[in-house]
């Protein structure tokens, strides 16, 4: 260091100064480079005690460029003071604390020593990048909006303008500056009653207007200085492609619920003529093949009666007993093709007939839960019913379950329906395989894409990895 005099201080007032600042500070003995005391803010900004400060070597401080304290030593040496100049100190945790550094020789306890005040303006330039970052995004934005952005004078003087411009429009936002706004509006008087509003009310407005052949969307705020309006911000987004879209758009689903329309009948009465089928081929079993066979029965159990040899009368026995289980057969077979109970209680009631039937014939517990509360017409609840019995008669031939759980619930305005078991799995090869031998799965599916629904088989089952659950849902339109 040089011979420059230090500066006295009253060491009363200096200790008062120095342990209530604001500002980070330090002082350290010239001739050494010991640091001899540090105040609270420098420990909160660098992070270490004071144990770890006084009585260390101002080297050991850890600065992000190495060149910043030797700048300070030769501006210490030449003139006895440094700053104020910008430096980065990174703190005991490694994190860089950015300060505004002065440093000035001082008589410490009759040692000759530098003072140095740090400001610490990390949050500061953090607040300032941010907001730099943010007025880049904004720029960004404004350049490319599809439109204008401006402000306006008192006078109706566009002072600014930004923006992409629109395709409608010769000019770009610069050659709107300096421009009067009643003029370039032109023949649209409305426009200029709702800026003037705007000067005069200070309320803020968006409306959509036409101008130049195009459909805009106008934001206009006034534009205030210290509380007093001296002018409008405006904003005019061209929307026009987006309202030929939602045109578009709206012919679109229009054109979709027609051919909906069209569907749902086609459906209507594609099930219809199906379940009049059904109910004619089950009508015919019970009025012709049924009686035939029961006559069959009754015929070959009074030839038994009149048979004397006993193995004949046996023969006889067994022909009786075959034709009364063809006759089980032929009721079953007619309920499957015709459940009454479908069309006289609805899909609930049918449901819980087949579980009933599913638990008669086998081992396999059952179990409902019917949380729909909708409404469904005779067409839909056959598909869901045919889709239900299709799965419960694979889960029965091919799942060796212990348990089949059938629920029903409202989702999205339609029937979600899901058949779950704890069985074997189906093979993912025969879930994706939509060939003969596999009817069953590829009906179910069928059905379900008529009614417009969708249809989805998860084996094993996520939850529980095994097992299979079938889920399908099929919308419904309000009754």
């Amino acid at each position: 260091m040089t011979e420059k005099e230090p500066t006295p201080e009253p060491r009363g007032l200096f200790d008062a100064v120095f342990r209530s600042s604001a500002d980070a500070m330090i002082i350290t003995r010239i001739s050494d480079g010991i640091h001899l005391e540090a105040n609270d803010a420098y420990l909160r900004m660098s992070g270490l005690t004071l144990e770890e400060v006084v009585g260390h070597n101002a080297s050991e401080l850890n600065w992000a460029d190495k060149a910043d304290p030797e700048r300070m030593g030769r501006d210490l040496r030449a003139v006895g003071k440094t700053g104020p100049t910008r430096a980065t100190l990174l703190n005991a945790q490694g994190e860089p604390r950015y300060g505004s550094y002065s440093s000035l020789v001082i008589d410490f306890h009759g040692e000759k020593a530098v003072l140095t005040s740090i400001a610490d303006l990390t949050d500061l330039r953090d607040a300032e990048q941010a907001l730099l970052q943010q007025q880049e995004k904004l720029q960004v934005l404004s350049d490319n909006l599809p439109g204008f952005v401006w402000t306006t004078d008192l006078n109706m003087t566009v002072t600014s303008s930004a923006g992409a411009g629109s395709p409608g429009i010769a000019m770009t936002p610069a050659d709107f500056v300096g421009q009067d706004l009643r003029q370039l509006l032109g023949d649209t008087p409305e426009h200029l009653e709702v800026m003037e509003d705007v000067l005069k009310s200070g309320a803020s407005t968006r409306r959509e207007a036409d101008w130049y052949g195009r459909t805009w969307e106008v934001h206009l705020v006034p534009l205030r200085v210290d509380g007093e309006i001296v002018g409008i911000n405006g904003a005019a987004i061209d929307i026009t492609h987006r309202r030929e879209t939602e045109e578009a758009l709206k012919r679109t689903v229009a054109e979709l619920q027609a051919a909906h329309g069209v569907r749902r009948k086609l459906l209507s009465k594609l099930v219809a003529v199906q379940e009049h089928e059904r109910q004619v081929i089950a009508s015919e079993i019970h009025d012709d093949s049924l009686q035939k066979m029961a006559a069959v029965g009754l015929r070959l159990d009074v030839l038994r009666r009149k048979l004397a040899d006993p193995e004949d009368a046996e023969e006889a026995r067994r022909l009786t007993e075959l034709v009364n289980k063809t006759i089980d057969r032929l009721r079953h077979l007619m309920f499957e093709l015709w459940p009454p109970t479908l069309e006289r209680n609805g899909l609930e009631a049918a449901v819980r007939t087949e579980l009933v039937s599913v638990q008669g014939e086998s081992d396999v517990k059952v179990s409902f839960d019917n949380r729909y509360e909708g409404v469904l017409q005779i067409d839909l609840a056959t598909v869901a019913y045919r889709i239900i019995r299709e799965a419960l008669l694979n889960a029965r031939r091919h799942s060796r379950a212990a348990h089949i759980n059938v629920s029903l619930e409202d989702l999205n305005g339609g029937l979600l329906v899901k058949i779950c078991d704890d069985g074997v799995g189906i093979p993912p090869e025969v879930v994706a395989n939509t060939k003969p031998g596999h009817l069953g799965i590829s009906a179910m599916r069928e059905r379900a894409d008529l009614a417009a629904g969708w249809l989805k088989i998860h084996s094993p089952v996520e939850a529980t990895g095994k097992g299979t659950e079938i889920e399908f849902w099929i919308p419904v339109e309000p009754v």
